[in-house]
């Protein structure tokens, strides 16, 4: 479940649509009910945006039925595209990753670098098995 296509879905608006119609503040109420909606549920990955770390109140749900890890990767190899809070180039994206970075960590149980998905895949399904509350 990737949760800013399902808000896509739901609002049938594009995320920068959604921003500029309801602001930052209209986009985090959809994200948070989503995030909640979806975390009932078992037996599904779930892909949350950078954001979601930053109500607090999404920790439990995601938390309740998962295994939640911090996928790292090169700030050069993000995506900007249809991500209005990530515009403004690197540097903005070096500010986002350090106002974030210690509510990143506290929500997860691992971290994983990305830097070839498939070690990546690898190390997040080895650390899930050894999790013994799987």
């Amino acid at each position: 479940m990737d949760i800013d296509k399902e808000i896509e879905k739901a609002k049938k608006m594009s995320i920068p649509q959604i921003f500029e119609s309801e602001g930052e503040e209209g986009f985090r109420k959809i994200e948070k009910e989503l995030t909640h909606k979806f975390s009932r549920k078992t037996g599904v990955v779930i892909s949350t945006g950078g954001g979601v770390v930053l109500d607090e109140e999404n920790y439990n749900p995601l938390k309740q039925n998962g295994f939640i890890v911090l996928v790292e990767r090169e700030i050069e190899k993000l995506s900007t595209q249809g991500r209005p809070l990530s515009q403004g180039g690197i540097n903005r994206l070096i500010k986002l990753k350090e106002e974030r970075q210690s509510k990143y960590e506290d929500f997860s149980d691992i971290k994983v670098n990305n830097i070839y998905l498939p070690n990546a895949v690898d190390e997040i399904v080895e650390a899930f098995n050894e999790n013994p509350s799987n």
